[in-house]
């Protein structure tokens, strides 16, 4: 149950250690001093913000504001520029960082995402231009790390990454649908739906999923549905679907914007025809909030809106001489939260609240003495200052 999960944690754990006993031991030639303190004055960053998606699009809209509004706290000069899902490959992707970068005078970070298979050109771009990769939300697999090593191994270039656990929310998710069902052995049939088969998110939550599944005999998974993330394909694919399966208990889907195309095609059947079943997704946005009210959609994990005031924070405590890497390591990985109908405004505050990211800093914050990265708490504690 979650091995590889708790055994990444577990060598985490390992690995911060080492890095402490390093920082107060004499270090032999070969490995790199970690900075652990703050300049006497703090100065602030140019930042190259990559978006691979639309300026409009759902889940980056939400996380582009947020990300703004963590940067004019911090001072951060954030350039964003937005990479359009129609217009990008993993053939392009990297050409195009390279184009941007080129055409700003003067960057000091770029963060990016990892396209599935563009992960070596990606950390060769930022080499090229001699500027510190941070990068961010696409998991950091196993493939990942073979192909790479990990942040700072192989290139003094990438100095991070932060993403989701994607394996444990898989998991979450399938165990939040089978709850109800864990005295009660009555089978229930699971139908998913998810992104690209090419997509790393895609595969992480899908072996998720498999995880809990594999621990009840009382589900039937009658099948995985792959789309490209968007609305009209997910629709389109499950309008096919629902003429192969008239009865669906639950419903895995691995994101809001698929979940609210699989919901318009279950009500354009009659209720006779299909009754509605129980639905969990992912992205906490906010065309989801009214489902989640209605009751359509009973849960929708997320936070990870909220990566890119994260990651300021500690790109700009590394610019400043403080290096996250003493206390985190080179890889954060944090777990996604759960909303229901009983707290499903907490969604739509996210765009009402003006958040004080100031204390995310250790540089902005000398009180705070560790990172955190828990969304839940950062909303229901700016929640109740506004």
């Amino acid at each position: 149950m979650l091995s590889e999960f708790i055994l990444y944690h577990h060598l985490l754990k390992v690995r911060i250690l080492l890095t402490l006993i390093l920082c107060i031991t004499p270090l032999s030639s070969g490995f790199a001093v970690v900075a652990t303190t703050c300049a006497t004055t703090l100065k602030a960053p140019v930042v190259q913000l990559i978006i691979p998606d639309f300026a409009d699009s759902s889940f980056w809209s939400n996380f582009v504001t947020i990300t703004r509004m963590a940067s004019a706290q911090y001072n951060i000069d954030l350039r964003i520029h937005f990479i359009n899902r129609t217009e990008r490959s993993r053939f392009n992707y990297a050409q195009k960082i390279d184009h941007v970068l080129t055409k700003e005078k003067k960057s000091d970070y770029l963060v990016s995402i990892f396209l599935t298979h563009t992960e070596q050109s990606v950390v060769d771009v930022a080499a090229k231009h001699q500027v510190k990769l941070f990068s961010f939300n696409s998991p950091f697999s196993l493939r990942v790390k073979s192909v790479l090593g990990n942040p700072r191994e192989n290139s003094d270039f990438w100095i991070g990454h932060i993403s989701p656990n994607d394996i444990l929310v898989g998991y979450e998710m399938a165990d939040f649908l089978l709850s109800d069902n864990k005295s009660n052995n009555t089978p229930l049939s699971l139908f998913a739906i998810n992104g690209n088969r090419e997509s790393e998110v895609a595969v992480l939550r899908t072996k998720g999923l498999m995880q809990r599944i594999n621990e009840n005999d009382a589900v039937s998974l009658l099948q995985i549905l792959y789309s490209d993330w968007s609305y009209q394909q997910a629709r389109d694919k499950m309008h096919k679907m629902l003429k192969r399966f008239k009865s669906m208990d639950l419903i895995w889907s691995a994101s809001d914007v698929l979940t609210l195309a699989v919901l318009d095609e279950i009500n354009r059947l009659s209720k006779e025809d299909m009754r509605q079943p129980k639905i969990a997704s992912i992205d906490w946005s906010p065309k989801i909030v009214s489902r989640l009210k209605s009751r359509e959609v009973a849960v929708s994990y997320g936070g990870h809106v909220f990566e890119g005031a994260w990651l300021l924070a500690m790109i700009y405590d590394h610019f400043n001489g403080l290096d996250f890497y003493s206390e985190l390591g080179d890889v954060v990985s944090y777990p996604l939260q759960p909303i229901t109908v009983d707290n499903a405004d907490l969604i739509l505050s996210i765009e009402k609240t003006k958040f004080n990211f100031l204390p995310l800093s250790k540089c902005l914050t000398p009180s705070l003495k560790v990172y955190s990265f828990d969304a839940m708490t950062l909303l229901q504690d700016n929640m109740s200052v506004n």
